[in-house]
């Protein structure tokens, strides 16, 4: 697989899906997330990074492929 050119973005989008996880995994235990205190949610996202790095890793590239190719059009 080619590097892409933006390594920052890449672990930026892979927290980004980690958070939403942990949200998602909040609400369905009945948790409000907007009611939790922003660094749990930090907390428990990077516990769950740690967990599934490379699924999110590879979902993470596999949209910003996307999105640059969309581009170039």
């Amino acid at each position: 697989m080619t590097a892409l050119p933006w390594p920052g973005q890449t672990m930026t989008l892979a927290r980004y899906y980690a958070k939403q996880a942990v949200k998602a995994e909040w609400q369905r235990r009945g948790l409000k997330p907007h009611h939790i205190v922003a660094s749990q949610l930090s907390l428990a996202a990077d516990a769950y990074l740690d967990q599934h790095r490379e699924k999110l890793i590879e979902r993470a590239r596999a949209a910003l492929t996307t999105f640059a190719q969309k581009r170039k059009r």
